[in-house]
């Protein structure tokens, strides 16, 4: 690939795009779920980030949708693999939030 070739900008500006488009997905994905069940303050949740640290969350989230049917495993860390993949949980109740302070 691009890094093992030490085209370095190559594979940042790659993966800096990839990085990118996964958000955009799942964010359309998290609008299109709210449009459908009708909702407006629905919140997604993606285990690894500040208001849900634990990446263990990933491996429960595989074992409920199929992980391995979907392509989808985990690394030793928690990891999800292939790179780029991401998993959410979202929660329709309208007091739903990152932090409540």
């Amino acid at each position: 690939g691009l890094y093992r070739e030490n085209s370095y900008s190559d594979y940042f500006y790659l993966h800096g795009l990839a990085a990118e488009l996964t958000e955009c997905c799942a964010r359309w994905l998290h609008a299109k779920i709210k449009a459908e069940l009708n909702i407006q303050n629905g919140q997604r949740f993606s285990f690894g980030f500040p208001s849900c640290p634990d990446l263990s969350g990933n491996g429960l989230i595989l074992n409920l949708l199929g992980g391995s049917r979907l392509g989808v495993s985990l690394t030793e860390t928690m990891l999800l693999v292939p790179g780029f993949t991401t998993c959410a949980l979202v929660a329709w109740h309208p007091q739903a939030a990152h932090f409540v302070v």
